[in-house]
C-alpha cells in the first residue's frame, strides 16, 4: 500500500495491488474506498492497480479508510483498514 499527499492542495492519492490468495494479479476489477464519510469507486490496471484520488480537508488529522472488493466468481470479499495522516 502506498499513500502520498500533496500538501499545498490537500490531496492524497492511494495506491492498492488487488491480489488473489495465490499472489496472482487481479486485473479489471472494481474496488472501493472509504475515508470520511465519502466512498470512492476504482478500476485495477492489468497490473491489478488501482488509484484513488481523494479530496480531504485542510485539517491536520489521521483518517481511517476501509478498501473493499465485493468478489467475483472466482474470488471471495476482500477488505482492508487503514490510516492515512494529513499534516
Amino acid at each position: 500500500m502506498e499513500t502520498s499527499i500533496t500538501k499545498a492542495f490537500k490531496k492524497a492519492k492511494i495506491k492498492i495491488t488487488l491480489k488473489t490468495n495465490y499472489k496472482k494479479v487481479m486485473a479489471k476489477k472494481v474496488v472501493y474506498i472509504k475515508i470520511n464519510k465519502k466512498t470512492y469507486k476504482a478500476k485495477t490496471n492489468k497490473k491489478g492497480v488501482a488509484a484513488f484520488k481523494l479530496k480531504l480537508p485542510k485539517v491536520k488529522k489521521t483518517y481511517k479508510y476501509t478498501v473493499t472488493f465485493k468478489g467475483d466468481k472466482a474470488n471471495n470479499k476482500k477488505t482492508f483498514k487503514g490510516k492515512l495522516a494529513v499534516k
